[in-house]
């Protein structure tokens, strides 16, 4: 019997292949076929539990393709987007409200701007501190304060980033932000390149311009398994001329736990040399640094 479901294709995801059916069957065609398959795989024509059990499987298989297959709504939509069309959210009363082109017309539009979606990757964040210091003491009355004119917003900032992918290897990343706090506010745009030149590396090229100027490379290379390097020159353009910028990072993985990472930081007003053991194993992290 198990031999007979696998070769007739009883056991696939495809309800076609379920009832044994041509994807062009008739609606009495997939009937018949409902109807021959039910009297085999009943439940109650098994004694053995193992094989009651994969009836009881099978059974509701073909009574699931069937149900889809014999629905004039259910079955273009199965037919141009599978099980996935199927299964959103509210698909029971649309099928039953829309007809089957209007179904099809609106997973298709999902459908582009899922894939737009996934193209551009966009990302933002809103970030809101709040000061309620005064909401629960006044200082004035020496009282606590039962009102919410203590509240106070100290600082707001907004980030939003969107992907532009160009060729297989190069992406563009555009980006803004603007942040306000005691009153003053600061906006900056950043425009990044990437280029992935290989498996094991690639590199950015960043250019921001809002409260002064910003650009700076990075390239990042996989040595091999366990070791990696991060080396990035930076410019910033300050009221009395360039500060230039050089920083980098070697990482190790010294097993499945422990990472050690070495980072060196270079500029006109400070360098430095910091040496980091990292330690990771849930729920627990330890960090041990010297700089």
């Amino acid at each position: 019997m198990a031999a007979f479901m696998e070769e007739d294709g009883l056991a696939s995801e495809d309800l076609y292949a379920v009832l044994n059916v041509e994807r062009k069957a008739s609606t009495d065609e997939i009937n018949t076929a409902f109807r021959r398959y039910s009297k085999i795989f009943h439940p109650d024509k098994h004694l053995d539990d193992k094989r009651k059990k994969h009836a009881e499987n099978m059974f509701n298989k073909i009574k699931k393709a069937h149900e889809v297959l014999t629905d004039p709504n259910k079955r273009p939509v199965y037919d141009q987007f599978g099980m996935k069309g199927l299964e959103i959210e509210g698909m029971e009363l649309i099928s039953k409200s829309k007809s089957a082109a209007e179904i099809i017309a609106e997973l298709a539009k999902q459908e582009e701007e899922r894939k737009l979606q996934q193209m551009t990757n966009p990302r933002g964040q809103v970030v809101i501190e709040l000061n309620a210091s005064d909401l629960f003491y006044n200082e004035e009355y020496k009282e606590y304060s039962s009102g919410l004119s203590g509240l106070e917003v100290s600082s707001m900032s907004l980030v939003q980033t969107v992907e532009c992918p160009l060729t297989r290897r190069d992406t563009v990343r555009l980006g803004g932000n603007v942040t306000a706090q005691n009153g003053n506010g600061q906006g900056m745009f950043t425009t990044v390149w990437r280029r992935v030149w290989s498996a094991k590396g690639w590199n950015e090229f960043q250019v921001s311009v809002g409260n002064g100027f910003r650009g700076g490379l990075q390239a990042f290379y996989q040595i091999n398994r366990r070791c990696f390097c991060v080396g990035s020159v930076s410019i910033l353009a300050v009221p009395n001329g360039i500060k230039p910028g050089l920083s980098s990072v070697i990482a190790w993985q010294l097993d499945k736990n422990l990472q050690g990472k070495m980072l060196f930081n270079a500029s006109m007003s400070s360098s430095s040399v910091k040496t980091l053991l990292i330690f990771e194993h849930q729920p627990y992290t330890a960090k041990l640094s010297l700089q």
